[in-house]
């Protein structure tokens, strides 16, 4: 028995390690589907595209530097391209791997779906391969993919996906003022359904308490979990918000 034990722990992390190495497939884009360039392991890629993707990239670590151009009215590339990115980023073995640079020059990990075969006849059948992996050149953290309550499609509405989420977040952490960024989370969030998660984390970008009351009274309506609203109160440092919202909501 103790042999078999052995013997089991042995066969599984030969397998891990076989598949954090095999080859996977990265696609990258700018948040704003800006045209870019990209030096990936030292390989220069300049066809001027908004996205690229590569194929056949091993499992592991990989230096990437990113530079965004600029176009004018007439769609024809101007100036001096800006570097946005200039860092490395672990690319997980075995899996088709969808990335961005956001607004704010990070590389976030959008979706990972398994390339590994399931059967040893075909690839995996596009399941979501797990939580996702954010990095820059010096932090990594874990954050789930799918926002908290936010149902598929055949059980309801859904809400703004994780993809046009991060894009609102880095327009509105780089804006400068508060009425001008609670006007940009007014306009993405009438046109989505969003959860109560997703209004915190805007709340959290603003300054002024008169601000996160405003947005708080605004998102209501567009809320798809209401029944967990009372979170968004964990946002405000004074009580007499708090009135205020639940005021609003009763009489919504």
């Amino acid at each position: 028995m103790k042999k078999f034990i052995i013997t089991l722990v042995i066969c599984i992390g030969v397998l891990g390690v076989r598949a954090s190495y095999l080859p996977s497939s990265l696609t990258l884009r700018m948040w704003d589907n800006s045209i870019i360039s990209v030096v990936l392991d030292g390989q220069v890629y300049d066809q001027y595209n908004t996205s690229y993707t590569f194929a056949n990239v091993a499992g592991g670590s990989h230096s990437l530097k990113v530079y965004r151009y600029y176009t004018g009215h007439n769609g024809v590339v101007s100036g001096f391209p800006k570097m946005v990115f200039n860092g490395y980023i672990n690319v997980a073995g075995g899996k088709s791997v969808s990335s961005m640079i956001t607004a704010d020059c990070r590389y976030i990990v959008l979706s990972e779906y398994s390339m590994v075969p399931d059967n040893g006849n075909h690839y995996g059948n596009g399941h979501h391969g797990g939580p996702h992996n954010y990095s820059g050149p010096h932090n990594n953290y874990n954050e789930p993919y799918n926002y908290p309550n936010c149902p598929s499609p055949n059980y309801g509405p859904t809400c703004m996906s994780e993809y046009d989420f991060a894009a609102l977040k880095s327009v509105v952490a780089n804006t400068s003022f508060d009425d001008s960024k609670l006007s940009i989370c007014k306009q993405a969030i009438a046109a989505n359904n969003v959860t109560t998660n997703q209004v915190c984390e805007l709340m959290r970008l603003l300054t002024f308490e008169s601000g996160k009351l405003e947005l708080a009274k605004f998102a209501y309506s567009y809320v798809i979990d209401k029944n967990r609203y009372y979170l968004v109160n964990n946002e405000f440092t004074f009580s007499s918000s708090i009135d205020d919202l639940n005021r609003y909501i009763s009489s919504y």
